[in-house]
């Protein structure tokens, strides 16, 4: 069920593949951490042909943390990326 744009906490019994929800394998699946980790990770995709990117902040994330967060993409991680 979603109140107010929040869905409410996953049964894990209930949940077909529960390994892909494992810390360690989110961390590996998604585009988050120092501003020198993400340009890591988004090498890897460029690398791969990849030559776009939807960039999310806020999934919950306090205004001033997203504010933040989209700052360090902006000053840390776009300039290893220009053409």
């Amino acid at each position: 069920m979603v109140r107010d744009g929040f869905p409410e906490p996953a049964d894990m019994t209930q949940v077909a593949n529960p390994g892909e929800y494992q810390p360690q394998t989110i961390r590996d699946s998604m585009v988050f951490g120092t501003p020198a980790e993400v340009v890591a990770r988004l090498k890897q995709y460029q690398a791969a042909g990849v030559d776009q990117f939807c960039y999310g902040a806020s999934f919950g994330l306090p205004h001033a943390v997203a504010r933040r967060s989209l700052e360090l993409f902006i000053t840390e991680v776009m300039p290893h990326f220009t053409a």
